[in-house]
């Protein structure tokens, strides 16, 4: 794996257009009870984009053409979640070549394989998703150092996280998974709660793998798991939420994609964010370019459709981010 990640990095530093992989088509992503790596590789780009060889520029790696495959295959299954298909950034940061160039094939090495910020658990503690190594990893932003490094499900993919107390364990911060079902709570308080700081102490079941991000505010009782890039159409098109007062409570699977009123195309349902005031929480029906798309607005606390919002404007929307919770981290 090692190997495929340093021509990951390799490709990111070459590649000026990324091959545009579209919603419908396969990832490695899991049902319950299958393996990551039984599932077999996407079957291929929606389109066929001209892209330069890697290693025709000054200081970009040469690669086969079997490892810029494997490479693509990677980046698809693993990034262009967050970091979008055509790697101009979504809900994670722009890879386009003028960046990934400037930061060097060394800081993309370790920035693939250690993985990028997940979020901040409880003010001076950061919490990094290094999904490749099935790890998170906490680190004490005022010390500066490490100081956990906790096991997960497979391939964790927290996008920020969701933090919220738990009725047992006090505060908490989840993680949910590319890999399997199962979405870890993590302790988050060695002050009040050091027994259980940095540990896991909870792991629910969802609906699947294919988990891209996973959400809640502290004035909401819910907590919502999305499930876009799972291989089964009713989970990829439905979102599962679950009762923070009593998680051994089963969850509830509410079909966004039908509530969309949108009847071809994947549909895959993605990234919830709420409003400022805790009360709504905004959905994305991610479609392909050719199809119509939609944003889902859902009451939180009755969880009962509010809203569908389309418009031929929206193209495969992804995150959505208000702009309050972001900058005062209310997430």
């Amino acid at each position: 794996m090692m190997i495929g990640l340093s021509r990951l990095a390799a490709l990111l530093l070459a590649t000026s257009i990324a091959v545009c992989l579209s919603p419908d088509t396969g990832h490695s992503q899991v049902k319950k009870g299958h393996s990551l790596d039984a599932v077999p590789p996407p079957s291929g780009p929606s389109e066929q984009i001209p892209y330069e060889q890697p290693g025709i520029k000054p200081g970009v790696p040469v690669m086969s053409a079997k490892e810029f495959e494997n490479a693509k295959r990677i980046y698809f299954e693993r990034c262009a979640g967050c970091h979008g298909v055509l790697r101009k950034g979504a809900t994670g940061k722009p890879l386009t070549p003028d960046v990934t160039r400037e930061l060097g094939l060394e800081h993309l090495k370790a920035f693939i394989t250690y993985g990028s910020p997940a979020g901040i658990a409880s003010g001076r503690y950061f919490l990094v998703a290094a999904n490749a190594s099935n790890k998170v990893a906490v680190v004490d932003t005022k010390e500066n150092k490490l100081v956990g490094l906790v096991e997960t499900g497979p391939t964790p993919h927290p996008g920020r996280g969701a933090n919220f107390v738990h009725p047992k364990f006090g505060p908490v911060w989840a993680t949910s998974h590319l890999g399997d079902e199962s979405i870890v709570l993590i302790g988050t308080d060695p002050e009040k709660h050091p027994d259980h700081a940095w540990k896991v102490v909870e792991t629910l079941e969802g609906q699947g793998g294919g988990s891209l991000f996973i959400k809640t505010h502290p004035k909401s009782n819910n907590l919502w798991v999305d499930t876009p890039l799972n291989p089964d159409e009713d989970i990829s098109q439905s979102v599962a939420v679950f009762d923070i007062k009593d998680l051994s409570k089963p969850y509830e699977v509410l079909p966004l994609a039908k509530w969309a009123g949108i009847t071809d195309g994947p549909r895959r349902v993605v990234h919830g964010e709420y409003n400022k005031d805790g009360t709504e929480v905004w959905f994305s029906v991610w479609n392909t370019k050719d199809k119509t798309s939609a944003i889902v607005v859902v009451d939180d606390k009755t969880r009962k459709l509010k809203k569908v919002i389309k418009d031929k404007r929206l193209i495969t929307p992804t995150g959505k981010f208000n702009v309050y919770n972001t900058v005062h981290d209310v997430y």
